[in-house]
């Protein structure tokens, strides 16, 4: 742009160059349009109340209902939960209220039967494992270096117990690498009807916003349990 006397000029005429022959896409059906609007409506709701009160939960999309001292605030959070009333394209308005019970009801039961999570222990083996091999390796260059028998076999016993270790931690790998893909199947299996259940809780607060209606949580079996974010339970 050095010696632009025009900068908005010279800009429109390269990018007529860059453009010369492409031609329009088509605009696509209108029902994609009207459907992408929708939910464009609902997440503004839920960001514009998120913005405006300060909330920045990472998993819980607006948290729990203002007080009757704001009811501003409290317009606007019955406005973002009822944005929330349809989970992935899941519209619950028009069951009753004993289903939305019963479905709500469905999370606790899939839940119990969850598989245990175990990431932090998968973690944790496989750093054992490569710290084991790492140390072995290092036990061996020690064992050539040693200028004398006796220390040479000693770093020789030394490889010894870190190899034992390596493998022994190879195996718990395994292990728990076949729990997770275990928990990883039933994630799939159980996904729409959790994310059913997680509708379900959030119309029975939208038609009823005094009502105290207990946290929508797994059953105690499941472990660590799951926190729940606006699509469902975080993965």
């Amino acid at each position: 742009m050095a010696g632009a006397r025009d900068v908005a000029r010279v800009l429109d005429s390269r990018v007529r160059q860059m453009l010369d022959g492409i031609q329009p896409e088509p605009p696509g059906p209108w029902s994609d349009r009207v459907t992408r609007l929708d939910w464009e409506q609902r997440a503004s709701l839920v960001a514009a109340y998120r913005e405006r009160y300060s909330y920045a939960h990472p998993d819980d999309p607006i948290g729990p209902e203002p007080s009757k001292s704001n009811p501003e605030a409290r317009a606007d959070w019955h406005a973002a939960l009822a944005a929330l009333g349809r989970v992935e394209g899941i519209d619950l308005r028009g069951c009753t209220d004993g289903d939305l019970w019963l479905r709500r009801s469905t999370y606790e039961r899939e839940t119990a039967w969850a598989p245990p999570h175990v990431t932090e222990e998968l973690r944790l083996m496989r750093t054992a494992e490569r710290d084991a091999h790492v140390n072995a390796v290092r036990a061996d260059h020690e064992t050539r270096a040693a200028k004398d028998e006796q220390t040479a076999d000693r770093h020789r016993r030394l490889a010894e117990i870190w190899r034992a270790l390596e493998a022994k931690a190879a195996t718990e790998v395994d292990m728990f690498a076949a729990v997770q893909e275990t928990r990883r199947h039933w994630d799939t299996l159980t996904e729409t009807t959790r994310a059913i259940a997680i509708a379900a809780d959030l119309e029975l607060r939208r038609r009823h916003p005094g009502m105290q209606i207990e946290p929508l949580r797994p059953h105690p079996a499941d472990g660590e349990g799951r926190r729940l974010g606006i699509y469902g339970p975080a993965r």
